[in-house]
């Protein structure tokens, strides 16, 4: 079960994740949206994406946290 299944996000913490997708994306994409599918990640885009969410928030993420389930939509 992923976390967000049954806890809501705080909407301070979703708007940085947003922000910082939109950065190294250049497009803000719905929250359901499929981040590969649609094309606003691929393989280093999320590379980028990681790196930009452990700078902005100062967290570390674990190499097997990176995966395609965990990073394909914002929610």
């Amino acid at each position: 079960m992923k976390p967000t299944e049954n806890a809501s996000i705080d909407p301070t913490l979703k708007a940085g994740v947003r922000e910082s997708l939109a950065a190294v994306s250049h497009r803000l994409p719905e929250d359901q949206e499929d981040l590969f599918a649609s094309g606003t990640l691929d393989s280093t885009g999320v590379v980028e994406f990681v790196v930009a969410l452990e700078g902005r928030f100062d967290i570390a993420f674990a190499p097997d946290e990176i995966t395609m389930e965990n990073f394909a939509t914002l929610d």
